[in-house]
């Protein structure tokens, strides 16, 4: 998964300091500070630095390889021994029988029994180069936000950790409840952590152990509205800087819910109106945990009138982009289509933001009783036409 090209997975920082502009030097020199540099390891031990974006065997950084347009780019490299456990059990066992045999012992001292696995272990080092892990990192000067190409909660926590020891910057991890108070005023983000969930149909009692985060409640209640002005007919909505913008479902929903015995349900089916167990969950209080969409946009000229889209997949949880696709660009220089891309990439950010950021100030007036009344009418539709 790469900035490059082709699909690829995001999670989002939002950036808690001032951040300077691409074209200042002061990038390259605290990158360079902890850049990778290749070492021996032992096993289960790892190695992590920054890396050029693009080639990333190479750590000579400068501003031409390192900023397109507004945004600086690096990569951030991992390399660690990894071997099997179970493999150097087995080998250790096979010394053990072997040396008691050649030497007629018929117990062999712990002490002994230590220095064969470190042997074993030495020798495994030695013969296994090591696992070379890279992550890829988009910082958008303008917008203060940072992406990385991965979503693993370990992944983010080593980033994190070098990116502290390298910059004056603090990142705070965009979920949704994060975005919220991005976007919002203070007394309605207030309102956002008394009351972040919502609840449709008919709930069974809740579970302790099926209890949802914050940022669960609150993420599960955007998406599973969104599913409901989807499936009732609105699907376009205008940006204030992008111009109108469609969405589609894409063929996959997960839903779960906090009511015991009720924990997940995944929905893959072409008609999800006509799907029985979509009916079924959402009248038991189940909401949506994971949406696979499609963003169009009107991306061409009078004479030319192409539409951009996007696809990729959202979690509750924490607001990542999985599985994006980005639209093609494919006029210009090398370099002017890599600023295409990752402009590309932006601009879906930016839009599903200002979604969000609109269904936030609907959730939190007047108005929302009438919308929540509706949504359950429409869970009432659902299993009517179930029914018929």
């Amino acid at each position: 998964m790469s900035l490059e090209s082709g699909s690829l997975t995001l999670r989002r920082f939002f950036i808690q300091s001032r951040v300077k502009a691409s074209s200042d030097s002061s990038w390259v020199d605290q990158l360079k500070q902890n850049a990778f540099v290749g070492r021996k390891l032992d096993l289960d031990e790892e190695n992590s630095g920054w890396a050029v974006f693009g080639d990333e065997l190479a750590t000579d950084f400068r501003i031409d390889n390192t900023a397109f347009g507004k945004f600086i780019v690096f990569s951030f490299r991992r390399d660690l021994i990894k071997v099997p456990r179970g493999l150097v059990q087995l080998h250790v066992k096979s010394r053990i029988k072997e040396r008691l045999k050649n030497e007629e012992m018929d117990t062999m001292s712990q002490k002994q029994k230590q220095e064969i696995k470190e042997e074993v272990i030495e020798q495994f080092v030695k013969q296994t180069p090591p696992t070379v892990q890279v992550i890829q990192v988009l910082i958008d000067t303008a917008r203060s936000e940072l992406y990385l190409t991965s979503t693993s909660d370990r992944v983010a926590d080593l980033f994190t950790q070098l990116f502290n020891q390298s910059f004056t910057l603090k990142l705070q991890e965009a979920n949704f409840m994060a975005t919220a108070q991005h976007v919002l005023e203070e007394e309605l983000f207030e309102k956002v952590l008394d009351k972040p969930g919502i609840t449709i149909g008919n709930p069974f009692e809740i579970h302790p152990e099926y209890e949802d985060t914050l940022e669960g409640k609150l993420g599960a209640a955007f998406l599973t509205w969104l599913l409901y002005t989807l499936q009732t007919g609105e699907g376009t909505w205008s940006s204030q800087h992008q111009g109108e913008f469609g969405l589609a479902l894409n063929e996959y929903l997960l839903l779960e819910g906090e009511a015991l015995g009720s924990k997940q349900m995944l929905l893959k089916k072409g008609v999800l109106a006509r799907c029985a167990e979509l009916a079924i969950s959402l009248r038991i209080g189940k909401l949506v945990s994971k949406i696979k969409l499609e963003l169009a946009r009107d991306g061409g000229t009078e004479e030319n009138n192409q539409t951009e889209v996007w696809g990729f997949t959202l979690d509750k949880l924490h607001y990542d982009f999985a599985g994006m696709k980005v639209p093609k660009v494919s006029e210009g220089s090398q370099a002017a289509r890599m600023l295409g891309r990752l402009n590309g990439i932006i601009d879906a950010v930016e839009l599903m933001d200002e979604l969000y950021e609109h269904f936030l100030r609907l959730r939190y007036n007047r108005k929302w009783k009438t919308i929540l009344t509706e949504m359950e009418a429409w869970v009432k539709k659902l299993q009517l036409a179930e029914l018929d």
